[in-house]
């Protein structure tokens, strides 16, 4: 055919091949795509969820590596999740945190967030965590009542950091912290 088509019945065919597709709606159970799929829009469909899924790269000498989802803008990433789940972004707005955990859970889930108790009668406590490093902002707060504030004395790159106080309390002082790498 030299010119346009019309075809007023299904089009049944094995492989079509086109430089160029245009159509009102296009539905599919399988699409690959090995260029690029620009979209104004990418919606679920009756509610369904939108799954990702990213398989690790092997290096040549057969290690794996994490895999990610980047979003860019212009040229440069914004914001990324790696096959592992870690995720990467340049601002983050959000009305609650919350940590999959029990309490006394906290500090053997989480590396970076947690509990810990000065005994009466003790200055200080050592907290072991691998997160802290010699630049980490670490914060504590109080969850007992004391006149005696509490200060990171001392931190240990990979390994644990120190909360202490000025003198001896003669009760235990337990208190929450954080660490901001």
């Amino acid at each position: 055919v030299d010119g346009d088509l019309y075809l007023s019945g299904n089009l049944f065919a094995h492989k079509i091949q086109t430089n160029q597709l245009t159509t009102n709606s296009l539905e599919a159970q399988t699409a690959t795509i090995s260029g690029s799929l620009f979209a104004s829009l990418i919606q679920n469909q009756n509610g369904e969820d939108i799954s990702l899924i990213l398989k690790n790269k092997t290096t040549t000498n057969s290690t794996s590596l994490a895999s990610k989802f980047s979003i860019q803008n212009v040229d440069k990433e914004v914001a990324s999740i790696d096959s592992t789940g870690k995720a990467e972004f340049t601002d983050v707005t959000t009305n609650k945190i919350n940590l999959n955990t029990e309490e006394d859970e906290l500090n053997n889930i989480t590396s970076s967030i947690g509990v810990g108790t000065i005994i009466a009668g003790e200055t200080s406590v050592d907290i072991q965590t691998p997160a802290v490093t010699e630049g980490s902002l670490i914060f504590v707060t109080a969850t007992t009542a004391t006149d005696i504030p509490l200060a990171v004395t001392a931190k240990k790159a990979g390994e644990s950091f120190t909360v202490s106080i000025s003198s001896v309390n003669l009760e235990n002082i337990q208190f929450n912290w954080w660490i901001i790498n």
